[in-house]
């Protein structure tokens, strides 16, 4: 059974992150790569087998939503929610209003954002849904006393999160002290002792 590589959640990817197996970046060299090829096939492997995530928090209205068997759900207004994007175009494609809310130095708690999906193909016939989003900046949205105390919510649980992976790392990135080490150490207090004595 395999085990899951995880980081600490940050804003951006431009540092290095400790992960939950003792090292950083989930064994992915630091900084940006010049030359993929270059690298040992192993260390091709290890970055081939990573994958970004983007964490979308925040409230949704989904009037027509449906279950995975197409069953409607009823959901309240303003359902808080949290969604994790893995595939490279959704990554993508999500990433784009983020990046406009930073140039125009808004905050995305401000804006609402709409989203539909677009139908692909696999060449094996089976279909998938890739996300889109249409966004007017010109719309503000009043933040209210419940919506910061959602938000207060969404902070506490990346906190904890972080704190988990923190925990993780700092558990296995401690080194065992052999036995040979440790012999050494008796020695100097065996000695430090003796002369105290003397």
């Amino acid at each position: 059974m395999g085990t899951y590589h995880k980081t600490l959640m940050a804003d951006n990817l431009n540092s290095d992150l400790k992960d939950n197996q003792g090292s950083f970046n989930c064994g992915k060299p630091s900084g940006y790569i010049k030359d993929f090829k270059a690298l040992p096939v192993a260390t091709q492997e290890v970055i081939k087998q990573i994958k970004r995530v983007r964490v979308v928090f925040g409230l949704i209205d989904m009037p027509n939503a449906t279950d995975e068997k197409g069953d409607k759900v009823s959901l309240d207004d303003n359902t808080p929610f949290i969604w994790e994007i893995d595939n490279r175009d959704a990554f993508k494609t999500m990433g784009e209003p983020f990046n406009k809310f930073n140039q125009t130095k808004r905050l995305p708690v401000q804006h609402f954002l709409q989203l539909t999906s677009e139908e692909r193909a696999l060449p094996s016939g089976a279909k998938f849904y890739l996300p889109n989003y249409s966004l007017d900046l010109q719309k503000s949205v009043k933040v209210t006393d419940d919506d910061q105390n959602t938000f207060i919510n969404f902070m506490a649980w990346i906190d904890n999160y972080n704190s988990y992976i923190f925990n993780e790392w700092e558990m296995k990135a401690k080194a065992p002290v052999s036995q040979e080490d440790k012999d050494i150490v008796d020695d100097f207090i065996d000695v430090d002792v003796e002369e105290e004595v003397a």
